[in-house]
């Protein structure tokens, strides 16, 4: 059912869904891969909860693949106009193999120590190269560039008037001889109906900080949306992001079917139904209850739950809820008739129709001994019969699971 995921995920304090190894953790479990596209500051939280052998040795199964971005996308205004640029930025002379180094350097401060982990771990760490093209495309669509205004500016003022006809065009032009220009990728007039000094002085009356210039706001969370759907075309695969971005995907863009957004639902709804009285997996290693390393013991004894999960029916609601109750709830092998009927008659028929006697024992002393011996037969009898039983999620949750969760 859930065979793979890509999570697209920074690590800000301002985002509402942030990057975290608690939040790759449960992914891990609940998945058969994982695919995360990182920058270097993911990828140093990551060597820091991680033991790098462990990390590796995820990578090495298959389970967990690690795709690291050098460049970073970027907007700027030009002062004074209604000129908005986006650039692609990254530091000469960078590759993966020094930003790796450099990263662990930080987390462990030994250069010989470093080298060799990188040695190590390169071989299974994968460069990922944004489509920036599509950013260019989803940009000079005006149909894209209005719906995805509209929902940006919802996010920031939910209750603020905006046209109804409203129009939100960028048209590419020649870049000028200035330095926000100079560097930019590319340079757009804005052709709008909306308001934008008018907002904006709304905003500083509200004390919403950060939106200086909107329509840079606006370019960044609209490429960080369009990145998104790179990212779940790339691999083709459940995708897990922040979910403001999905929106705009989601009323910006039609007939997106190789967009299929999670944002961890079915993993919040196993959480909220099955385990309502725990903290969550990702709650309870970032909180510090648990560490990464602790986890793993958790993830090798994990191995029917992540099989059953991927073998589980996908039904119409792509719930996994109705599938852990339907499994819980069947018949198993000792509650069934069949199982009941053999053991009357290997067990309990042999010892009502031909009781022992014990010589010189009064009759209840009898009595009492037959019954503590049939009762000790069906209970052995039961315990050997229970190998034949299916196994089944709960005992993975009510037993492994709730012991690692357990304050």
């Amino acid at each position: 059912m859930l065979e793979s995921i890509a999570i697209n995920r920074h690590t800000h304090p301002n985002l509402d869904q942030p990057f975290s190894i608690g939040h790759l953790a449960e992914c891990l479990l609940f998945y058969g891969k994982v695919d995360a596209v990182i920058s270097p500051t993911e990828l140093e939280e990551i060597f820091r909860k991680c033991d790098i052998s462990i990390l590796i040795s995820l990578m090495a199964s298959g389970i967990l693949n690690l795709h690291i971005r050098l460049s970073s996308f970027g907007s700027s205004q030009t002062p004074g106009t209604s000129r908005i640029n986006y650039g692609v930025y990254s530091v000469r002379g960078d590759t993966l193999p020094k930003r790796v180094v450099n990263t662990l350097l930080k987390v462990y401060n030994d250069g010989y120590k470093c080298q060799k982990y990188a040695e190590r771990i390169l071989p299974y760490l994968y460069e990922f190269d944004d489509e920036y093209d599509l950013v260019d495309g989803f940009l000079g669509d005006s149909r894209f560039t209005t719906n995805a205004f509209r929902e940006v500016v919802k996010q920031i003022f939910p209750d603020y008037p905006i046209p109804l006809d409203l129009k939100f065009n960028l048209h590419k032009v020649e870049k000028r001889d200035i330095p926000n220009e100079l560097v930019a990728k590319a340079t757009f007039e804005t052709d709008t109906n909306f308001d934008l000094d008018q907002f904006e002085a709304d905003l500083r009356a509200r004390r919403v900080e950060g939106h200086q210039d909107f329509t840079v706001t606006f370019m960044m969370k609209a490429a960080a949306a369009i990145q998104d759907i790179d990212v779940a075309s790339e691999f083709q695969s459940e995708l897990s992001t922040e979910e403001a971005n999905n929106i705009i995907v989601q009323k910006a863009i039609l007939n997106l079917d190789e967009y299929q957004p999670n944002n961890e639902k079915v993993i919040t709804e196993f959480n909220q139904h099955i385990i309502q009285d725990c903290p969550s997996i990702a709650d309870t290693i970032n909180s510090g209850l648990r560490s990464f390393d602790e986890y793993m013991y958790l993830f090798e004894k994990s191995h029917k739950f992540r099989d059953w999960i991927r073998n589980a029916h996908d039904n119409e609601d792509h719930s996994l809820i109705r599938n852990y109750i339907n499994e819980i709830e069947a018949e198993s092998f000792t509650d069934g008739k069949f199982y009941k009927l053999l053991k009357f008659i290997v067990v309990s028929a042999p010892l009502a129709l031909r009781p022992f006697s014990i010589p010189g024992a009064s009759e209840l002393v009898t009595n009492a001994a037959n019954l503590v011996t049939g009762t000790a037969f069906d209970v052995f009898t039961d315990k050997i019969a229970t190998r034949f039983n299916k196994w089944k999620p709960n005992q993975f949750v009510n037993n492994d699971l709730r012991e690692f969760l357990k304050e």
